[in-house]
């Protein structure tokens, strides 16, 4: 028999035991390369985007590295979030976001494993 497609919110009607839900992350998967101040983004594809993604999110992550960290890659998830629905975006919306700036979402990079690091030895 085959699973079916059944609403949300019978879920605990339809399961006797305890149970969680993860929600999807619709968006891309990256991969954040920084070496020294240069960062660029890559897709599973090794396609790059960092013409995309460096001037509408490099701003906003380089203070978060440590001046010790001379390179780092890092693997995750590019998503659009709206902060007023408080809620991620479809992954339609992903690259208009990228491009047009944050007039009403921004982007959202959900690290899920740090690849590589290296650090300055002083």
């Amino acid at each position: 028999m085959l699973a079916s497609r059944e609403p949300l919110e019978q879920a605990p009607t339809l399961l006797e035991e305890r149970f969680y839900i993860e929600p999807k992350l619709d968006g891309e998967r990256m991969q954040l390369h920084r070496q020294k101040n240069t960062y660029r983004y890559w897709s599973r594809k090794a396609k790059e985007y960092t013409y995309l993604y460096e001037s509408s999110l490099t701003p906003y992550i380089q203070n978060c590295f440590s001046d010790s960290i001379e390179s780092i890659i890092l693997d995750g998830e590019m998503i659009a979030y709206d902060p007023v629905t408080d809620s991620f975006q479809p992954f339609g919306k992903l690259k208009t976001v990228a491009l047009e700036g944050f007039l009403s979402s921004f982007l959202y990079f959900g690290i899920f494993g740090l690849l590589n690091i290296s650090k300055i030895n002083k």
